[in-house]
């Protein structure tokens, strides 16, 4: 073996660049989905079974306090969609692709490779995985976009990127549908400023220069 060169880094997930997406880019996305720039949007992605009930009924709640917001479905598994249409309720547009040619409060894009592009359209995110026992999925990749990141209460397999976020006040657990509206309403809306001055401060926190990691590479 050779020790000398063998180098510990840690979690690569959470070397990414926290930055907004790109603003042509991000408009070209929402007019494709018949969403103006004016439109709230939560991407709620890596779904599965038994998390659509619990969005659906979170989006409910908000649409009675008259908080409007639009959400994308992104299923972990193409083979749960059914599963999760039918949690989620007849109303919700089902795509095959990221385009629309209809209006829509709740869709659910069925195609592989887009997780990525509909976070950096969202507003907010949630992250999913994480109201069943699955434990979490990655959320640097919605944290990335300097949005707020919400999670329900079981993220064993993804605990040091989530209590980042927790610690850096931009991620936020919660352990249902009620508490995921008022925790939406709260960090959206009511302290909205607050919220962007804690994620500015961590996005200086969390900054890797590359050179970081060249370093290691021989």
């Amino acid at each position: 073996t050779m020790p000398h060169a063998i180098s510990v880094t840690g979690n690569l997930k959470s070397r990414v660049t926290i930055a907004p997406a790109d603003r042509e880019h991000r408009k070209m996305l929402r007019q494709r989905l018949q969403c103006d720039n004016g439109c709230m949007i939560m991407t709620a992605g890596c779904i599965h079974p038994g998390e659509g009930a619990v969005i659906r009924e979170s989006l409910d709640i908000l649409s009675r306090t008259g908080f409007p917001l639009r959400c994308i479905i992104v299923p972990r598994h193409l083979t749960a969609v059914p599963s999760i249409l039918a949690e989620l309720g007849p109303d919700t547009l089902h795509l095959k692709d990221i385009s629309s040619d209809r209006p829509w409060e709740i869709c659910l894009i069925d195609k592989f490779g887009i997780l990525e592009a509909m976070y950096s359209i969202g507003d907010l995110a949630f992250v999913g995985g994480t109201f069943v026992d699955v434990g979490g999925h990655n959320v640097w990749e919605a944290a990335r976009y300097g949005i707020p990141v919400f999670f329900g209460p079981d993220y064993h397999t993804q605990k040091e990127g989530c209590t980042s976020l927790l610690d850096g006040g931009v991620g936020f657990t919660v352990s249902d549908a009620d508490q995921l509206a008022e925790s939406i309403i709260s960090v959206c809306k009511d302290n909205a400023a607050s919220f962007h001055a804690r994620q500015e401060k961590f996005r200086h926190t969390t900054a890797h220069s590359p050179e970081t990691l060249i370093q290691h590479i021989p």
